[in-house]
């Protein structure tokens, strides 16, 4: 079973909104989006150990694999191997796949499904398995992005780090999307989006060919059941409507020497962008003190992790 609608990919750095966005879009009475997958890339271009998936042994060896993902567990969805099986009509990795989505959407009575994964950088492999899919890229200020996932166990782990982080996946992905064109690739600001949900929301579903549907913007009233329990912690405000004054906070809980290292390291694409990058006049002894305990720590985590 292929569906005959294209899929859709939700794209992001971690922290700009794309869970929220996911929420929204998956309140769309004919869109489904499950929970995070980041295993199709690794499948792609593992695919040559699986043979021709035309040889149904090969088929359901690529579908057990894919059944045993930990991301696929956190779903809110039981598969049954047997139907899978059955219902794949395409025997290549876009046909294995888009059943299994396929069925997702469908146990909530939608006919369109999409993902919402970081697959930034590879946008060229979801396009290659998937040549009419459709790609939302939501970008939020690098600053923002930086100052939440500074505070997480996962990403980078100090400004610099952070800055580089962001500038270069938004980089590439903007580039990406450019060959892509405009009726594959659309951008989304996560400052847009908070500030007006229904305008943008409406600017999104004109991309998707989709009507738009208001009770995307209730999305909040039961958003819990659509996040794993394990990773509700991540998501801690997926439960009430968005907070436009969260938007720029980096503004007020910013140190003025990490928001000049995230300009020097991030600055290329927040100007590409136009975000406001301030004159700040810091201490440049001071400076220097904050960026030699920053690389102090660096050398501090890096022997530790060799020892």
């Amino acid at each position: 079973m292929v569906t005959t609608h294209r899929p859709i990919f939700l794209v992001g750095i971690g922290r700009s909104g794309t869970t929220l966005l996911r929420l929204m879009l998956h309140h769309h009475p004919r869109i489904a989006i499950p929970y995070e997958s980041h295993f199709i890339v690794k499948y792609y271009e593992a695919l040559g150990q699986y043979g021709d998936l035309a040889e149904t042994n090969h088929r359901a060896r690529l579908v057990d694999d894919l059944l045993a993902e930990p991301m696929l567990a956190m779903w809110d969805q039981k598969f049954d191997r047997e139907r899978v099986l059955a219902e794949v009509s395409e025997p290549t990795l876009a046909g294995v796949l888009d059943t299994l989505y396929g069925e997702y959407a469908a146990a909530r009575g939608k006919q369109r499904w999409g993902d919402k994964s970081d697959y930034l950088e590879r946008l060229d492999v979801i396009h290659e398995i998937f040549p009419c899919a459709q790609f939302v890229h939501i970008i939020r200020d690098g600053r923002d992005v930086a100052r939440s996932v500074l505070k997480l166990p996962w990403g980078p782990d100090d400004i610099i780090r952070a800055a580089e982080w962001w500038n270069d996946h938004v980089w590439v992905a903007r580039r990406m999307g450019a060959i892509l064109g405009p009726s594959r690739y659309l951008e989304v600001r996560y400052e847009a989006l908070v500030a007006d949900p229904e305008r943008e929301l409406r600017r999104v579903c004109e991309f998707l060919g989709e009507d738009y549907a208001p009770e995307m913007l209730q999305y909040h009233e039961t958003s819990a059941s659509a996040i794993p329990k394990e990773r509700r912690g991540q998501h801690q405000r997926v439960d009430r409507a968005p907070d436009p004054s969260r938007a720029s906070s980096w503004r007020r809980e910013m140190h003025p020497y990490d928001q000049v290292l995230f300009h020097k390291f991030g600055g290329r694409m927040l100007g590409e962008l136009g975000y406001d990058i301030p004159a700040l006049r810091v201490s440049r002894i001071g400076l220097g003190w904050h960026v030699a305990k920053l690389m102090a720590r660096r050398w501090t985590h890096s022997a530790g992790a060799g020892s």
